[in-house]
């Protein structure tokens, strides 16, 4: 059975008539779905901290603030629902704002040296993932990600450097003390 507006009324969550997968249906119509079933989306857990909050749902129940006074750890949340939704333009600015708001959050600082590789700017990644490694010296990751950066920047000596040290951090020692 179906309503006005196509949506399933025998279940919890509804697509529109002829669709079955998020993907599908936001290929067919992006925000219809918030639009039109927006008590689909509400997420009592979430409330306005402000009065000039505005709140608006996304797909998975999620209720995003104003990026003015949103959080890094709100910032970091949009950046992850962006890249879920494959806007990874929008995903690095999230991660961004969440690295200006707090210059000590490593896994921002991570997760935007991984967008801005996968959007080819690589010598902005190798800055911003140079500035991870300083912030975890001993972080096998930090340095497997700066290597993958540098080897698609090509330059493949530093790479290597950068991949000994995460072998070294993942075994337990000191990546700094490594001699180039």
């Amino acid at each position: 059975m179906t309503d006005s507006a196509g949506f399933d009324t025998n279940s919890n969550f509804a697509f529109p008539k002829g669709v079955r997968e998020i993907g599908e249906w936001r290929k067919r119509s992006p925000g219809s779905l918030c639009r039109k079933r927006p008590d689909l989306f509400h997420n009592s857990k979430l409330k306005r901290t402000r009065s000039k909050a505005r709140t608006f749902p996304v797909a998975g129940g999620l209720l995003l603030r104003d990026d003015a006074i949103m959080t890094a750890e709100e910032q970091m949340d949009a950046g992850h629902t962006a890249l879920a939704m494959g806007e990874m333009e929008e995903a690095s600015q999230h991660y961004r704002k969440a690295t200006q708001l707090d210059p000590n959050l490593a896994d921002g600082w991570q997760s935007l040296g991984m967008a801005l590789v996968k959007l080819e700017k690589l010598d902005e990644a190798i800055e911003v993932l140079q500035k991870l490694v300083q912030l975890k010296p001993r972080d096998q990751l930090a340095y497997s990600s700066l290597s993958l950066a540098l080897g698609r920047a090509g330059k493949i000596k530093e790479a290597e450097e950068a991949a000994a040290k995460a072998k070294v951090a993942g075994w337990g020692g000191d990546p700094t003390k490594l001699q180039a």
